[in-house]
């Protein structure tokens, strides 16, 4: 079976992720963030909303496998820092390829360095399966 979407590029799809953490939010809020949205991770973004790096429940785990206080800690002190990003005009073949190739769960979506909304996998997923935001309702 051959999957067709209707759908070309980014700025088409409604992104699910809605979290954006503040660099300075202390490492101990954004871990409840994540555990109450069921999010694995969020974009860290700095004063005037620029992307700045991504912050995941795999860094969480390894703060807290060092032994390092989660609630002494900022986001930007553990978030990683590698950009990996696109843009709203990208289309959706390529930010599935570039997903699998990262081997990502979640992709920033940014516009002259700000971040407009985060697309995850399961958003993709649910596009080219043609299936509606009300499935998860």
């Amino acid at each position: 079976m051959v999957i067709q979407t209707t759908y070309k590029t980014i700025e088409e799809i409604v992104g699910t992720n809605p979290l954006r953490i503040p660099q300075d939010t202390d490492v101990l809020s954004v871990g409840l963030k994540l555990l109450s949205s069921h999010m694995l991770g969020a974009p860290v973004v700095d004063s005037r909303d620029n992307y700045v790096g991504f912050i995941s429940e795999s860094d969480l785990i390894k703060a807290l496998q060092g032994r390092k206080d989660l609630s002494r800690l900022k986001a930007g002190e553990i978030m990683n820092e590698k950009l990996e990003l696109i843009s709203e005009t990208t289309s959706i073949d390529e930010a599935i390829r570039h997903m699998q190739e990262k081997h990502l769960h979640n992709l920033p979506v940014v516009r002259n360095g700000r971040l407009l909304t985060t697309i995850t996998r399961h958003d993709l997923l649910r596009i080219l399966m043609d299936v509606g935001l009300g499935i998860e309702q």
